[in-house]
């Protein structure tokens, strides 16, 4: 009477602390979601421009000719933060830079803005102000860059004057920095006037068979003014070039235009495979007429349905390994509801949380059936989830050869016949894989001549000479940071915070403490030859950690071959390793358990999790939030 007492209650203690736990992260990514500054997660842009291009175009995107659309270039500087343009040097625009279908601005003396009057057709031009002083040579611009001048002749756009005499001036900068330049109009007029003005007419002339990319600019020059204070406004619409007499439209500034525009910003994301994607695409079809941040909150909330129910499987897996009688399972979900990596990725659009999900419940599916036949239905579920997982991110490929590991040993332990079992078992989980994504892997064969592709395959980084040696990699702090703490709380983003050194020496504290379990259990186990743990949680725990050490090795190759290759360190990002989320969980709280002692363990996981707590706030809530929000 009593055990079933005991049970009911611990039973109800689960699916409270459960509800508490999934409510917690729900809460925690929605309000993230919310906070954290558009494009500032990892990729996000790219990835949202994946889904973009699944509307616009109804295809899927070609790594080598994709490009970001000037909507979502536009929305960076929108949300200022992280410049498009200057994207290698992390340019912050500042919330004054001025950017619209390719136009961006500068010049002390100037700015520029989209306005809805005057207009020469449409419904938008833009307005170019100028400010001059007593000062000699002054001028305001507006330019864009990237422009395919190859084979055309002309330059020209309609120009609401305002009689001013100030000089307008176009020009058109080649990519080696050369500039051409003519003196288009004084501008003595008022209303619309179209001004153009042949290539041939430029400074030094712009040969006929040029082929090449171009900035073109739009001055407005202080020169027959020069010395007079004053101030105005031109309105610029409808941009053209010309191509033997024949205009080639180039923008009047309407929003239709902006999706159609592909940018300058070669979108480094178009490779991956289309599932996640495919999933956000009825966000972006519905809520198309919507302003772009609506369209990537309501997806960043989606992400976070997803992240949640990793957390509930992480919960589900706990208990499945640890039982309910101690709250050791309840550290298997918290170390990531509470972890700075896994809160700030799950609120940013990115196809991580879909495969994490799909990887976690691989695990829990293979902890489930890890005792017991394997038949046939449990082997094509099992090739089901791994293919959409690579449909998802091609990062779970490292599930490929747990898959096997898996299977052969479980079909070691049911008799006689085990090669005809061995092969049955691999070969109906293959055939469920490949009909899953063999059109994918098809399709990239046909496109770029191989099945897998990145994009540093299509367009690959630029190499240094500095040699570095697999022992390098090896014996380097970012590696054993990775390995050890970086999974946690390094997060990987467009922002140059990081975390603060309470909070690295109490996550090396944390890491310590789990050291601490894993050498007394090793102790108890090699030296003293006790039981800690049941037959079948021996088991499973040996399965995660065999899933744990195959994804870091695939991963750690990858990465550290590509670090030899180009000469200089890729990022270990800690983001890589939460495929193996219940795995890392479910082997910390195992060595976390081991110095609880039994009647002391329930305090000691709430102290635990509240020192979670602590990292996760200063880190997120706190340190980025000031770096996001300075003011």
């Amino acid at each position: 009477m009593n055990e079933n007492r005991s049970s009911a209650l611990e039973s109800r203690d689960f699916r409270i602390l459960l509800v508490l736990i999934v409510a917690i992260n729900l809460v925690n990514g929605a309000l993230l979601a919310i906070i954290v500054p558009m494009w500032i997660g990892p990729d996000e842009l790219a990835h949202y421009s994946d889904v973009q291009y699944l509307r616009v175009h109804g295809k899927l995107p070609d790594q080598r000719t994709c490009f970001l659309s000037e909507e979502v270039k536009g929305a960076s500087y929108e949300a200022d933060w992280w410049g498009i343009l200057e994207r290698k040097e992390k340019m912050r625009p500042g919330p004054e830079t001025f950017y619209t279908h390719g136009f961006a601005a500068f010049g002390d003396c100037g700015n520029s803005r989209r306005v809805r009057e005057p207009v020469h057709s449409g419904e938008f031009s833009l307005a170019l102000a100028y400010k001059f002083t007593e000062e000699d040579g002054e001028y305001c611009c507006a330019y864009k860059t990237g422009s395919d001048v190859t084979g055309l002749d002309g330059f020209g756009l309609w120009v609401y004057g305002d009689g001013s005499n100030v000089q307008l001036q176009l020009s058109v900068e080649s990519e080696v920095k050369r500039e051409h330049y003519v003196r288009a109009a004084r501008v003595d007029w008022t209303g619309w006037r179209d001004v153009f003005e042949p290539f041939s007419r430029f400074s030094e002339g712009l040969p006929n068979d040029l082929t090449t990319t171009a900035t073109l600019k739009i001055y407005i020059a202080d020169d027959p003014v020069s010395g007079t204070a004053m101030q105005g406004e031109l309105y610029i619409d409808d941009i053209y070039l010309t191509r033997r007499g024949e205009k080639v439209h180039l923008t009047g500034f309407e929003d239709e235009e902006l999706l159609l525009m592909p940018s300058d910003c070669y979108n480094w994301c178009a490779h991956h495979p289309p599932l996640y994607y495919l999933l956000m695409l009825p966000i972006d079809v519905i809520l198309s007429e919507k302003p772009i941040f609506s369209r990537v909150l309501a997806m960043r909330l989606l992400t976070v349905l997803l992240s949640t129910g990793t957390i509930f499987l992480l919960a589900l897996g706990g208990r499945l390994l640890f039982g309910t009688s101690s709250w050791v399972w309840l550290l298997v979900p918290s170390i990531f509801v509470f972890s700075p990596v896994y809160t700030f990725d799950q609120a940013c659009v990115n196809n991580d949380h879909l495969m994490i999900f799909l990887y976690t419940l691989l695990l829990y599916m293979m902890l489930k059936w890890s005792e017991g036949s394997l038949d046939a239905r449990r082997s094509l579920i099992l090739g089901g989830l791994i293919g959409l997982g690579l449909m998802t991110k091609m990062i779970f490929i490292t599930a490929v050869p747990l898959l096997f590991l898996f299977i052969c040993l479980r079909v070691r332990k049911e008799g006689p016949g085990l090669l005809k079992r061995l092969f049955s078992r691999i070969g109906q989980s293959m055939i469920m894989i490949l009909a899953i994504t063999g059109w994918w892997f098809l399709r990239n064969c046909l496109m770029y001549g191989m099945p897998m592709v990145t994009a540093t395959v299509i367009r690959p980084d630029e190499k240094l000479p500095l040699k570095i040696s697999l022992f390098d990699i090896l014996s380097s702090e970012s590696l054993w940071a990775w390995i050890s703490t970086g999974w946690f709380y390094r997060i990987a983003s467009h922002t140059s915070f990081a975390a603060p050194e309470i909070v690295r020496y109490v996550t090396d504290g944390l890491m310590i403490i789990a050291g601490l379990g894993l050498l007394r259990a090793l102790y108890l186990r090699l030296f003293l030859r006790r039981q800690l743990v049941s037959p079948r949680t021996a088991v499973r725990l040996r399965l995660l950690a065999y899933a744990v050490v195959i994804h870091t090795i695939v991963i750690f190759s990858q990465v550290a071959r590509g670090t030899m290759n180009l000469g200089k360190f890729r990022a270990f990002n800690g983001r890589y390793l939460l495929p193996v989320a219940l795995g890392i969980g479910a082997l910390v709280a195992f060595c976390i358990e081991n110095l609880l002692p039994e009647k002391f363990r329930r305090f000691g996981v709430l102290i635990l999790i509240c020192v979670l707590i602590f990292i996760e706030l200063v880190t997120v809530h706190i340190t980025m939030m000031e770096t996001c929000y300075p003011f």
